[in-house]
C-alpha cells in the first residue's frame, strides 16, 4: 500500500511541475522532421533551446517566445496559441526544388584574400598551438546577399609549430607531427548587433584532423542544407583535453595556417579563454587584428547559376 501511495505521489507531483511549464515540439513544415537546436529567445533576456528531440519547456509566465535556426524563417510566437507542435518554414524548400528541376549547382569557395603584408617576415604561416583553454573563431562574411546559397564544405589549413625551449636561446625545435593532432569544429551565427559569435549551429562539434598527405581538412555538410546567413557566419575551433593529447602522442592540438589580409577585409577573428569561466566572453584576437592577419578558413558553397 506505501508503494502505490510513493507512485501515486510522485504521479500527482509531476502533473503539478508539468502544470506550470509549457511543453511542445518543433518540426519542419514541409517534411514534418524534427527540428533541434532550435534557439528560443524569450523576450527578456533570457535564451533557452530546444533538445535533440525537438522539445521545447517554458514556464507558462512567459508571454512571447521567438524561434530562430539556421535554414528556417524566424518565428514569433504567443504561448497562449502553442498547442503540442510548432511548425517552422524552412528556407531550402523553393531553393531545393530549383536545384532539383534544373540540375544545376555551382560551386564557390570563400576564403580570405592574401594582401601585400605576407611579404613580411611577421606572417610566417605558423602560429602557436591552440591550447585548451580558448577557442577561436574566424569570420566568414556574406558579400553577396542577392543570391541565396548554402554551406557545402568547412576549410581549414592546420599547421605544426615551433617551441623555443628556456634554457637555450637557439634550440628551436619543429612539432613535425602536430599538424595531425584532431581538434573540434562548430559553426556560430552572427550577432547582428555586435559582430561577435552568438549560437552554435550544431549540438556537437565536428571531431576532426589533418589527414596524411593531405593539405587541408574538409567537412562536407552538403547534406545538411544550411543556409549561408546575409549577416555571415563564424568557423569556431576548440581542442581536446591535455591528457587526451597525451595519450594519443601529441603535445597539443594543432596551429593553423595564416595570411596577412589588410585593413579592408572583412574577414575577422576572435578568441575566447574558457579558464574566465562564467565570466567568459569573445573579444578581438588582438594580434590578428592588429597585424591584419587570419586564419586561413573558408567555405566552399552552393548556388544556383
Amino acid at each position: 500500500m506505501k508503494v502505490i501511495c510513493f507512485y501515486l505521489f510522485i504521479f500527482f507531483l509531476s502533473l503539478k511541475v508539468n502544470g506550470q511549464n509549457k511543453i511542445f515540439y518543433v518540426k519542419d513544415k514541409g517534411s514534418k522532421k524534427i527540428v533541434s537546436n532550435v534557439n528560443i529567445d524569450l523576450l527578456n533576456g533570457n535564451f533557452t533551446s530546444s533538445d535533440n528531440t525537438g522539445k521545447i519547456i517554458i514556464k507558462n509566465s512567459i508571454k512571447k517566445i521567438l524561434l530562430s535556426h539556421v535554414g528556417f524563417e524566424n518565428l514569433l510566437l504567443e504561448t497562449k496559441d502553442i498547442k503540442d507542435t510548432v511548425f517552422m518554414l524552412n528556407k531550402t524548400i523553393n531553393l531545393n526544388e530549383v536545384l532539383i528541376s534544373s540540375k544545376k549547382q555551382k560551386k564557390k569557395l570563400i576564403l580570405p584574400k592574401r594582401g601585400i603584408g605576407n611579404i613580411s617576415t611577421k606572417n610566417i604561416g605558423t602560429n602557436t598551438p591552440l591550447y585548451v583553454n580558448e577557442m577561436r573563431a574566424v569570420f566568414i562574411p556574406n558579400e553577396n546577399k542577392t543570391q541565396e546559397k548554402w554551406i557545402s564544405k568547412i576549410i581549414i589549413k592546420p599547421t605544426n609549430y615551433n617551441i623555443m625551449y628556456p634554457d637555450s636561446v637557439s634550440k628551436l625545435v619543429v612539432q613535425k607531427e602536430a599538424k595531425y593532432a584532431p581538434f573540434k569544429v562548430n559553426l556560430y551565427t552572427s550577432d547582428t548587433i555586435i559582430g561577435i559569435p552568438k549560437n552554435p549551429i550544431f549540438e556537437k562539434e565536428f571531431e576532426v584532423k589533418l589527414e596524411k598527405g593531405s593539405e587541408y581538412v574538409y567537412i562536407n555538410l552538403e547534406s545538411e542544407k544550411i543556409i549561408f546567413p546575409d549577416d555571415g557566419i563564424f568557423i569556431v575551433i576548440s581542442s581536446f583535453s591535455k591528457d587526451y593529447y597525451k595519450s594519443n602522442g601529441y603535445n597539443n592540438a594543432p596551429s593553423f595556417y595564416s595570411i596577412i589580409t589588410g585593413k579592408k577585409s572583412k574577414f575577422k577573428q576572435y578568441i575566447k579563454f574558457l579558464w574566465r569561466e562564467e565570466d567568459s566572453f569573445w573579444e578581438k584576437d588582438n594580434w590578428f587584428w592588429d597585424n591584419y592577419s587570419i586564419f586561413y578558413f573558408g567555405l566552399e558553397i552552393l548556388t544556383d547559376k
